[in-house]
């Protein structure tokens, strides 16, 4: 940034022309992210555009509608690359921006191709990139970059090897304005499409099946349990059923023995499945961040999770454990089967208070805008 202009934002006030890439604006966390920033923008004033491959606009598409552009940017080949370094050129003559905020290094590297005199920020989402030389390539060209935690500006600094004085944490944020309580109505229908009993003590698992996810972990955590104590245990599981892991996951349910206690509940909102559960479970071998944690934390629902990308920033509000520790997984499964009522209300509370001034989308995008004003 230019010394001296760091409250820029705050004095002036002024409205940006912002354009964000990303291709994975369809699903998953990159994209709930993108929109998030994308949504917070526009209600603060300022002009948002996408360059995206993704066909549709995927989450953004009500939102930006027409201010949405398509370029094949997860394409490597040689005409592909020739079309995304013609799409930003063009964009940006015509469009002026102030700051292109990357989503993915493919886009960077893009952009620095293109020669446009724009300054670049990248945020990495994801500590499973490639670290070889020509792929650290790749990230190198942005003006300033964005870790969502601590562990992912670690990952950045050792593994790709950004200078950690280009290098910004801003953890994520979500919109706390719709998750709200369910009412007894739609507890009741839920509780019917979940086939959950009476006396069921639910944990939930809030994600896409992946192996990564390590939903197998609560699985074997569930079978060391005398099958008197998980009598009443069911997890939800949520996510498209559609992928490979999800048949594999549910062959070794069904060798543990344990099957009959999870509900695959596919694509669900999640207010309706947090506001069901008893407990949120995050047993991730790997997590830039986990913003389902903060999700939960809105929804007043006691959050374990692993201690991976992300926890450090929260650990003071919620439970963690090692990705692999059965023991540890089933000693909080015990103790929610043996509970009666709210499970850790007072931790709940503390992380409703702490969220509420740390992680909603509008902190994030404040901090993220600071970013971006620092260099212009």
């Amino acid at each position: 940034m230019r010394a001296g202009r760091t409250n820029m934002r705050a004095s002036s006030e002024k409205k940006l022309n912002i354009l964000l890439a990303s291709a994975k604006v369809r699903a998953g966390g990159e994209a709930v992210h993108v929109y998030t920033l994308a949504r917070e923008l526009s209600l603060m004033g300022h002009r948002v555009y996408l360059l995206t491959s993704a066909e549709g606009g995927g989450m953004c598409a009500e939102l930006l509608r027409d201010r949405i552009f398509y370029a094949p940017i997860s394409d490597h080949s040689p005409a592909a690359q020739v079309r995304c370094i013609a799409a930003i050129k063009k964009l940006v003559k015509k469009y002026r921006f102030d700051v292109i905020h990357c989503h993915g290094r493919d886009s960077v590297f893009y952009v620095k191709c293109s020669g446009v005199r724009v300054p670049c920020v990248f945020t990495c989402h994801s500590l499973s990139l490639r670290t070889d030389v020509f792929h650290r390539v790749l990230a190198g060209g942005a003006t300033m970059n964005i870790a969502v935690s601590g562990e992912s500006k670690r990952f950045m600094v050792e593994g790709l090897r950004i200078p950690e004085e280009k290098i910004r944490v801003v953890p994520n944020g979500v919109d706390p304005s719709t998750l709200l309580p369910l009412t007894d109505t739609e507890k009741a229908v839920l509780q019917k499409r979940f086939f959950l009993a009476p006396d069921s003590r639910v944990a939930c698992m809030h994600g896409r099946f992946d192996p990564r996810k390590n939903h197998i972990v609560i699985g074997r955590a569930l079978a060391a349990l005398p099958p008197e104590k998980r009598r009443r245990l069911v997890i939800l599981c949520s996510g498209s059923r559609e992928v490979p892991f999800y048949n594999t996951l549910v062959g070794e349910l069904r060798s543990l023995g344990v099957l009959s206690h999870f509900r695959f509940t596919g694509w669900t909102a999640t207010r309706d499945i947090l506001g069901m559960s008893d407990l949120l479970i995050a047993p991730s071998i790997e997590e830039s961040f986990l913003m389902t944690a903060l999700e939960g934390f809105f929804m007043r629902v006691p959050v374990a999770r692993s201690k991976t990308g992300g926890y450090d920033e929260m650990k003071d509000i919620c439970l963690g454990y090692d990705a692999m520790d059965v023991k540890a997984w089933s000693g909080i499964l015990n103790e929610l089967a043996e509970s009666e009522g709210e499970l850790y209300s007072d931790m709940t509370d503390r992380a409703y208070d702490s969220a509420m001034s740390r992680f909603t989308s509008r902190h994030m995008t404040e901090k993220i805008l600071d970013v971006y004003f620092s260099v212009i």
